[in-house]
Parts: C-alpha cells; sequence; structure tokens
C-alpha cells in the first residue's frame, strides 16, 4: 500500500517535472525569440536614426552630449570621434547660448519651457546656421536624467523670410515715397490700402480713406462715365484712363489712373494729378494757335508793311509841302494818324511772327514803368499806387514792345473800372525755384504786376483770354493781350494770370534779370537843317518802296540811285566804288528779296568788297533775328517798314 503511494508520486513528480522543464524550454524559445526581435529592433532603429535626415543627440541634466546620430556630427562638420564629449555649448553660438541654456536647466528642473523654438548654430569651421529643435525630456525613475533633441537646419528658410522681410520693407519704402498716390481696392471698390501721396492728394488720412469707396473720390457729374471705366478693370486688362477726382474739400482735379487687376482679385491703382500737364498743355496749344496765326500774320505784315511805306512815306512828304494850320495840313496829319494806327496794328500782327523778335536794351526798368502807367491812365478816374522796390535787378527789353505789354494791361484794367478805381502796380526782385508751377527756367527775375478792383473774369473767359480776337468787350480787337503774350515768350519771360469774380484781376509779368550793365539813352542832336550831302543806293523788290524812299531821300538832299535785288546793287556799289569821287555813302537794303539776292546774303559779299560800308537793313517783316541783332551781320542800323521822312533823317544823321 504504501509502495503505491509512494510510486503514484514519484509518477507525478516526474510528470511535473516534465512540465516544468517543457515550460522552461517554451520561456528559452520565447525569450530567444524576444531578444532577436529586440535585437532586430535595435539594429533598425539605430539605422533609422543614423540615417535620418533630421540631427538628433541626447545629453545629460548637465547639458553635456551622451548620443549624437550621423546627420548631427556632419551638420556641425566635426567627425564622430571630435564629436564625444562635446558640451551643447560648444554648438551654440554666442548669440543663442544664453537662452539654449536657460531653456535646458529649467527643463531638466521640471518647469515649463517651449519644446521648439530656434538657436543659432556655429559650426567647426566657425560658420553659423539657423536651427529649429524640439526638445523631450528623458525620465528615469521619475526624475528627468536629460533631454533628447530632434535639430533642423533652417538657414535658408530664415534667409528667404529675412529676404522676403527686407524686400517688403523696401517695397513699402517705394510706396510711401512714390510721387503717385498708390491705392489697392477691393472688387466692391472699397480702399484696403493706400501710401501717402495718396492721402496728401487727396486730402484725406489714411484712416479716413480705408473707410472710403473709390466711388466717394469721384465727382458726382463724372460719376456714371467712371464707373463704366472702373467696370474695365475686372476683366483683368491694364487700363490707362484720364479722370476727374474730387478731393476731401469737394475741389476736383484731373488726374491719368494706371490700374489693373491683382491675382488676389484686388484692384491696383496708380494716380498721378495732371493739373500742371494739363496747365502745360494748354500753354503749348496756346503757343501753337499763335505759331499758326504768325505764319499767317507775319506774310500779310511784310506785303502790307510795303504798302503802307508807300501810303506813309507820300503823307509825310505832302505834309513837308504843305502849309502848317491849312485845312490840307490839318488832313494830311489824320491821314498820318490813321496809317500810325495801321502800323501799330501791323506791329501786333509782326509780334505774332517769327520776326517779331525784340530789340532789347539793358535797363532798369521802374523808371519805364511808372511813366508808361502814368500815360496810359491819363485823362482816365483809375488811381494808381504804385509799390517799386529800389533794388530792382536790370533787364533786357525792347522798350517799344514792352511798352505795349503794359499799355494793354493797363487798357484792361481801366476797361474793367469804368466808374474809377484803384490800380495797384508793384514790382520786386523773384527768384524762379524748381518747384515753380510758371513756365520759366529757375533763376532770377524782375515780377511786375498790375491788380485792379474790376468785377474780374469768369473761369469760362479765363482760359481764353490770350486767345487772338477774343473780347468781352465791346469796341474791341482782342488783340491786346496775344500780342502781350507774344512779346513776353519772346523775352524770355511770361505773363500770369490770377482772376476771380467779384475780387479783381492781377497780371504777373516776370523779366528775366541780367548781369549787363545798365544802357543809358543816348538822344541824337539831329541836324536842323534838312539838306544832306550825298550818294545813297536804295534796294527794294517793291517799285513803289523804292519812288517813296527816293523822293524822301531826295527831299533830304541826297542822290539816290536804285537796285532791285542784291546782285545789281553789288554791282552798282563796285562801280562807284571804282569811281573814287563818286562812292556811296550808305546803302538801305530790303532784308527779304522773293527770287533774289535779299540782303543778308548781300552784306556778307558788300563786307567783303568794302568793310567800311554803311549798310542799313529795312523790313517789314522777318523769319529771323536779323533785325533785333543787325551789328552782328555787318549793318550800322535798321529802317523798319513803314517808315516816314523824318525816320531816314535821324537814322542816317546818326551814321553819317
Amino acid at each position: 500500500m504504501t509502495g503505491n503511494v509512494q510510486s503514484k508520486e514519484k509518477e507525478q513528480l516526474s510528470k511535473e517535472r516534465n512540465r516544468l522543464h517543457k515550460r522552461l524550454r517554451d520561456l528559452e524559445t520565447i525569450l530567444n525569440q524576444s531578444e532577436q526581435q529586440l535585437n532586430y529592433m535595435e539594429k533598425h532603429y539605430k539605422e533609422l536614426v543614423e540615417k535620418a535626415g533630421i540631427a538628433i543627440l541626447t545629453d545629460d541634466e548637465k547639458g553635456n552630449i551622451k548620443y549624437f546620430n550621423k546627420r548631427l556630427h556632419e551638420l556641425f562638420g566635426y567627425t564622430a570621434d571630435e564629436m564625444k564629449g562635446k558640451a551643447i555649448q560648444s554648438i551654440v553660438h554666442q548669440d543663442s547660448i544664453e537662452t539654449v541654456m536657460i531653456f535646458h536647466k529649467q527643463r531638466v528642473q521640471g518647469k515649463k519651457v517651449p519644446s521648439k523654438y530656434e538657436f543659432k548654430g556655429i559650426r567647426k569651421d566657425g560658420s553659423t546656421m539657423y536651427l529649429e529643435v524640439d526638445v523631450v525630456e528623458l525620465v528615469e525613475g521619475g526624475d528627468i536624467v536629460g533631454t533628447r533633441s530632434y535639430l533642423w537646419d533652417v538657414t535658408e528658410r530664415r534667409q528667404t523670410e529675412e529676404a522676403l522681410r527686407e524686400s517688403e520693407s523696401r517695397y513699402r519704402i517705394l510706396i510711401e515715397h512714390a510721387s503717385d498716390g498708390i491705392f489697392i481696392a477691393d472688387m466692391k471698390g472699397n480702399c484696403v490700402d493706400v501710401n501717402k501721396n495718396g492721402c496728401t492728394m487727396m486730402g484725406y488720412t489714411r484712416k479716413e480713406i480705408l473707410r472710403l469707396s473709390l466711388i466717394d473720390m469721384i465727382p458726382e457729374d463724372n460719376l456714371r462715365t467712371n464707373l463704366k471705366r472702373l467696370k474695365e478693370l475686372t476683366s483683368g486688362k491694364e487700363v490707362v484712363k484720364e479722370y476727374m477726382l474730387k478731393r476731401k474739400d469737394g475741389s476736383v482735379f484731373p488726374a491719368e489712373v494706371s490700374a489693373k487687376l491683382l491675382p488676389d482679385k484686388r484692384l491696383l491703382g496708380f494716380v498721378r494729378d495732371i493739373t500742371e500737364r494739363k496747365r502745360m498743355e494748354e500753354e503749348l496749344l496756346k503757343v501753337q494757335k499763335l505759331e499758326s496765326i504768325g505764319m499767317l500774320a507775319g506774310g500779310i505784315a511784310h506785303d502790307f508793311n510795303n504798302i503802307l511805306t508807300g501810303v506813309l512815306g507820300n503823307i509825310s512828304l505832302a505834309k513837308l509841302h504843305t502849309e502848317a494850320g491849312s485845312t490840307a495840313y490839318e488832313k494830311i496829319e489824320l491821314a498820318e494818324k490813321a496809317s500810325l494806327r495801321a502800323k501799330d496794328l501791323v506791329n501786333q500782327f509782326i509780334t505774332f511772327s517769327r520776326g517779331g523778335k525784340p530789340i532789347k536794351k539793358t535797363k532798369n526798368i521802374a523808371e519805364f514803368l511808372e511813366d508808361t502807367v502814368n500815360f496810359a491812365l491819363s485823362g482816365s478816374r483809375v488811381k494808381c499806387i504804385f509799390s517799386i522796390n529800389t533794388n530792382l535787378l536790370p533787364v533786357e527789353i525792347d522798350a517799344g514792345q514792352v511798352r505795349q505789354v503794359f499799355n494793354n494791361i493797363v487798357i484792361n484794367a481801366k476797361d474793367a473800372m469804368p466808374k474809377g478805381g484803384r490800380l495797384e502796380v508793384r514790382a520786386k526782385n523773384y527768384t524762379i525755384e524748381n518747384d515753380s508751377t510758371l513756365p520759366l527756367e529757375t533763376g532770377d527775375y524782375v515780377r511786375i504786376s498790375f491788380k485792379d478792383q474790376g468785377p474780374g473774369i469768369s473761369q469760362d473767359h479765363l482760359p481764353r483770354i490770350f486767345d487772338p480776337y477774343f473780347t468781352t468787350r465791346e469796341k474791341r480787337r482782342g488783340m491786346g493781350l496775344s500780342a502781350a503774350y507774344s512779346i513776353m515768350k519772346n523775352h524770355d519771360g511770361c505773363i500770369h494770370v490770377e482772376s476771380k469774380q467779384k475780387a479783381g484781376t492781377e497780371f504777373q509779368v516776370f523779366f528775366p534779370a541780367v548781369e549787363s550793365e545798365i544802357e543809358n539813352d543816348t538822344s541824337t542832336d539831329f541836324l536842323e537843317s534838312s539838306s544832306f550831302k550825298g550818294k545813297i543806293l536804295v534796294m527794294d523788290d517793291e517799285v513803289m518802296v523804292r519812288e517813296v524812299a527816293g523822293e524822301m531821300l531826295d527831299f533830304l538832299g541826297f542822290d539816290v540811285t536804285f537796285a532791285e535785288d542784291g546782285a545789281e546793287a553789288i554791282e552798282k556799289y563796285k562801280k562807284a566804288l571804282g569811281e573814287s569821287n563818286h562812292p556811296f555813302d550808305a546803302i538801305i537794303m530790303d532784308l527779304t528779296i522773293p527770287d533774289g539776292m535779299g540782303g543778308l546774303e548781300c552784306i556778307k559779299k558788300l563786307l567783303e568788297i568794302d568793310p567800311s560800308v554803311k549798310a542799313l537793313v529795312s523790313s517789314g517783316y522777318s523769319h529771323d533775328s536779323v533785325m533785333s541783332n543787325f551789328h552782328r551781320y555787318g549793318f550800322k542800323g535798321i529802317v523798319h517798314k513803314p517808315y516816314k521822312t523824318q525816320d531816314l533823317k535821324e537814322i542816317l544823321g546818326k551814321i553819317l
């Protein structure tokens, strides 16, 4: 019995031992499999870490590097051996060390710090780079024993961002300093951005404009037209149009708008105030008008002055042969005055033409201004108040032409104040700067202003007051201000008008100042006797001019010979010069001879023959500046057609 029990116990123990051996073998198999799997995972983990494009390192609580992958030491330019034992500080740039070490210290202390941030790293060769890091804590037994960091090189991204910021900064500077106004609006026309000049141009602050729509800056009477133009922008095409825009104060100005649709479906517009350009275009158009009329006027003046020379010359001769005080003498004087008025009218035509060049002398204009204005106002109810600076700079003027300018302005003032009033005349030195809106070169000028107390000129009429034959007054030709405008242009100056209805009108004329010394007018003591002696050669293609000039010279006591053109004049001058006892004392020659040699070509040849030739140039019109610069071409003087006997007497008295 006992033996059976023991046998059974031994059998049971054997089975249990076998079962335990089998279990142990199974556990060993599982352990071997786990170890193999762990080795496999560790191998692949290490391979993954080593081949990762991300730099990885682990460090202890003091910041000493304990592990790093291949990417890390390559990123910083070290070998694996060189990297061993380094501290974090050795790969952090001085600019970022404080930040990195504070974050590391606080992190291992369990404090909350950013897990991701950027810092500046330093390579072995001393070059720098920007790194982005993602840090996690390493915990053992509940304590933080170090950190693991994942690093990315973001240098290129940072450089791109900095370049973009610099580009945006430059863009903003360019936008803010652009001379044009720059606006950005959404598709509904609401302003979303504007530069400084856009605000200045429209008279708003930036905050005010960003509350406005483009429609708010368009005058009501232009709204329909401009809305149609704005719709063109939605097509995506660049549009350049002229608009009338309205400022905050309600004033309206012309603008050129260049606009296009941006890729983000916003409207970009460049706005340029073209008020000055429009004014210059009007000025140019005005000049072109006068030049066109000048071409016609010049041709008429040339022919008419030849005719008028015959008329006025014969009248002056008739006057010399008529008893003073007689009825005939009075009639002749009336005819002479009428002819002289016709001469003045032709001179206005000449002013429009290219031949109306001023014959200038350097003057102090103060006394000349007072004399001219006082004479023009004599007998009127208008009182003149002068305010003239004593230190006015010298100017170069053609006294006759400038007198015409002053007379026309004063006449307009008189007409504006038929019941009397006050005309303020001021003269002072004035400097034109680069930013001036006047059509003048920069430099020193003398500005003379005439301000009346009349009703003013309407804004509709103001742009047209210099147009030839434009006038709002009865019994006026409308030529005065046109002539004044051309005269001032020929003097390299300008005439400017400011006027408001019920507030009077102010004319301003500007003369360039010169450094030349003032030329004193010298009076010539002409011979009391009308009798001269000598020989005069007259060259002119008009029979009537030759005849009347011959009679006037004959009356003065000269022997007169005639020539129809320059070739004939040269031949006769050479022949007379060869006869030593009978050379010509002077020659009067017409400047322009159609289909023949004129005075300019003739004087060149005569000077070769006789350098001391005393030649006078005569013309009723000239396309060039010979009449105003006659000395340069070898002439001794000029005789303007039409002329009287007294005119010939005076000029011949000077040169003989």
